[in-house]
């Protein structure tokens, strides 16, 4: 039951990053220290890689995000704004030696 409660709040956290996100940054395109999922990992390399720990979360998910390993993603550099769309951009949950958004979000 107490784990209920920590997942509850790293969740209320993680919502608060993203409305953050939206509301500094907008809805259109990803911006210089956002998290993105790299492109130049093809979608089934992406899905193999992941097939074994996260077979259950898949089949919740409607992208290739789902289940992405902290390998496949990166911060956006200032060459990278605009090639990458709102959906390409990946928060994580709060928790010990996590990446974080190396922009405003990061530090909120």
């Amino acid at each position: 039951m107490r784990l209920l409660y920590i997942h509850s709040y790293c969740s209320l956290v993680w919502n608060h990053m993203a409305c953050y996100r939206i509301r500094r940054y907008g809805r259109t395109a990803a911006v210089q220290g956002d998290l993105i999922v790299d492109k130049t990992v093809n979608a089934h390399e992406l899905n193999m890689n992941t097939a074994d720990s996260h077979d259950s979360d898949r089949s919740l998910c409607a992208d290739e995000t789902c289940g992405v390993g902290r390998d496949h993603v990166r911060c956006a550099s200032d060459h990278d704004e605009g090639k990458y769309l709102l959906k390409d951009v990946v928060l994580p949950l709060p928790g010990y030696s996590v990446q974080y958004p190396e922009n405003e979000v990061g530090e909120k």
